[in-house]
């Protein structure tokens, strides 16, 4: 999926990737427009304030795929969280471990400090001790187990 006139076009990769593994590639390209064209659908599904504005165009991809009679489509979504594409991932603060467990939550809570930082820490603190106390495999488990963060 790539975007008309966008400077950021991912769409070059994929068919490298394609070519690589030898499957059959289809791009589809979405125009502002349709997106735009989208957003009232889109609010009433989703019937609810939230910030993944990736849903709306992941729609209009689909229509578009049923539409050339796709029945199944192969996506990105949870490959970040598997394979440590976050920059939480990289961010390994210092210090004594209390003090680089509450980083790593400001890091995933923002502004809400403290509401949930003492189930966070008992959860990494499990992962930590899990994982032999690597730090990336830990935050990874928190991003592939955690339904809260």
């Amino acid at each position: 999926m790539g975007f008309e006139r966008s400077g950021i076009d991912e769409r070059p990769a994929a068919r490298a990737v394609s070519d690589f593994v030898r499957s059959e590639h289809v791009e589809v390209s979405i125009d502002p427009d349709a997106v735009v064209a989208e957003l009232a659908d889109a609010a009433w599904f989703f019937d609810d304030l939230f910030g993944d504005w990736g849903t709306v165009t992941t729609r209009i991809l689909y229509r578009r795929c049923r539409e050339m009679g796709i029945k199944v489509v192969l996506v990105g979504e949870g490959s970040d969280e598997l394979f440590g594409g976050f920059p939480v991932f990289v961010y390994t603060p210092g210090g004594p471990l209390p003090l680089r467990l509450f980083l790593l939550y400001r890091r995933y809570a923002g502004r809400r400090y403290g509401r949930q930082f003492w189930a966070f820490q008992r959860t990494m603190r499990g992962h930590l001790a899990e994982t032999g106390g690597d730090w990336f495999q830990a935050v990874r488990l928190v991003e592939t187990r955690s339904t809260t963060m």
